[in-house]
């Protein structure tokens, strides 16, 4: 099988671009994975891990709506707070189900505590937000500074009136007092309902109230009956009629203090709403870990995969780079030795040296041009034999020449000396003239046949000089050829 430089070429740069092109799409086939890996990150660890500090968030939001539905003053306030948690509950119920939705079967069991501490909370925050909205102190305290005020600044003044008459016994001036310290001790308990949380207290406080109640109407009835008889009975029944108008006012007042609901809405929110609120904290902290152990996982998986492919990568770029080099080495190496031989050859004809042969192996240029040198030496071998035969014939010819001419003049010196047997000689003469006709003849002949040899090795040395053109100008070619593989060796 013919293996040419071409070929060899072909095959080094083919395996070399097929290393290359398989690194290229083990790089992209990466680029991929790690794209999928993000995405999955991104669908999964990342965002699995906002929606729990979503739900982290909205425990802080539901203690802020909490805490204000205590604080704002007016009742649209803590309602609008309250209806702004249901809301939020409905939101993180979402986002809890979205969560849960997206962890594996065999964890989900990791996400019901939070379901149900959240469950807590949520319970927890309804009950006392419905005591918030109720605003009872607020409510209280604005009746109390408002219309219970203001009645009781009406009664206040009628017993002023009363204890202004100059007519008044002392008995009945102090019953009046009695009157005036009553009422002062019944708006004092309002604002102790007010103010105190403690159940049992406002229990005492209640009791207190009433008996204080009943008391003052008792002392009322007594200055009716002293106003009937001192005449200033009308006086008596105005300030009767004035703490008639205060009591509602006042019994509203204390009922919203004895409901309690703003102290109630903060033992929600000490009590079972922060246990709860602590409960959801710790098991969101514990599902961000476990979301943060799987996205390390995920971390670690890219990285193996990278580090697998830089290695493979590396592995086949070093691979490349090799074969490379042991391609151009061993072209560099065959075609070095093929010119050496060429080149030996060369220099054995030049020095007329044709008994030594080229034998040329391997299937490539090199060896089409040793096979031409092998082919040119045999020529030449063949060339000057022909020319060392045509000379031995021109020396015999040559030879034989002589001898002719000197037997001419042997016969001429003896004519010369016997003229007495020129008669007697002429036939012998006549046939030696014929003799020499004869033998010039053949002199003349091998003459003309060393001229055609002459003339033969003359085309024959010149296609010896046209073969080494073709010599030299072969190795020119395959000294470029060797040049320009020694520099893609180098690249």
């Amino acid at each position: 099988m013919r293996f040419t430089i071409k070929a060899k070429l072909g095959i080094a740069f083919g395996a070399i671009l097929v290393l290359l092109g398989g690194a290229g799409t083990l790089a992209v086939s990466s680029l991929s994975q790690s794209n999928d890996r993000m995405q999955a990150f991104a669908a999964r660890p990342f965002s699995q891990v906002q929606r729990i500090l979503r739900i982290e968030a909205m425990s802080f939001d539901a203690a802020r709506m909490f805490a204000r539905s205590m604080l704002e003053p007016t009742t649209t306030a803590r309602e609008k707070l309250f209806a702004e948690f249901k809301a939020n509950d409905a939101k993180l119920q979402g986002i809890l189900r979205e969560y849960t939705d997206l962890v594996p079967m065999e964890d989900r069991s990791r996400v019901q505590p939070l379901r149900e501490n959240w469950s807590k909370l949520s319970e927890a925050v309804t009950k006392g937000m419905e005591f918030a909205v109720q605003n009872g102190n607020n409510t209280a305290n604005a009746i109390a500074t408002g219309e219970t005020l203001t009645a009781f600044t009406a009664a206040m003044g009628r017993l002023d009136d009363i204890k202004a008459r100059s007519d008044l016994s002392a008995e009945d001036r102090a019953l009046l007092g009695a009157i005036e310290i009553k009422m002062f001790r019944l708006r004092g308990e309002i604002y102790r309902e007010i103010v105190i949380t403690d159940d049992a207290m406002l229990a005492k406080i209640a009791g207190e109230f009433g008996d204080t109640q009943k008391a003052l109407w008792r002392d009322l009835a007594k200055v009716g009956e002293a106003g009937r008889a001192a005449g200033y009975a009308e006086a008596v029944g105005a300030l009767s009629a004035a703490v008639r108008a205060w009591e509602p006012s006042a019994e509203k007042v204390f009922a919203f203090g004895l409901s309690n609901t703003d102290a109630k809405a903060l033992r929600y929110y000490v009590g079972p709403f922060t246990d709860a609120r602590r409960a959801v904290l710790e098991e969101v902290g514990k599902l961000r870990s476990y979301e943060e152990n799987v996205a390390h996982g995920f971390v670690r998986d890219t990285q193996s995969a990278y580090e697998t492919t830089r290695t493979i990568l590396v592995a086949v770029v070093v691979g490349a780079v090799i074969l490379g080099l042991a391609m151009a080495l061993w072209m560099a190496l065959a075609i070095s030795r093929g010119l050496s031989k060429a080149v030996t050859a060369a220099q054995n004809v030049a020095a007329g040296d044709l008994t030594k042969d080229v034998v040329p192996t391997g299937q490539d240029e090199v060896t089409d041009l040793l096979r031409a040198i092998q082919a040119m030496n045999l020529k030449l071998r063949e060339v000057v034999g022909q020319v060392v035969s045509a000379a031995s014939n021109v020396s015999a010819g040559s030879q034989e020449l002589s001898a002719s001419a000197e037997q001419l003049s042997q016969g001429s010196t003896e004519q010369a000396a016997s003229t007495e047997e020129a008669s007697a000689s002429m036939e012998e003469m006549a046939a030696n003239v014929k003799q020499n006709a004869e033998n010039a003849g053949q002199t003349e002949a091998i003459a003309r046949q060393s001229a055609k040899d002459a003339e033969a090795s003359g085309a024959a040395v010149g296609r010896a000089v046209e073969a080494m053109q073709t010599i030299a100008q072969k190795i020119t070619i395959v000294q470029e050829i060797a040049r320009q593989t020694d520099l893609l060796a180098l690249n």
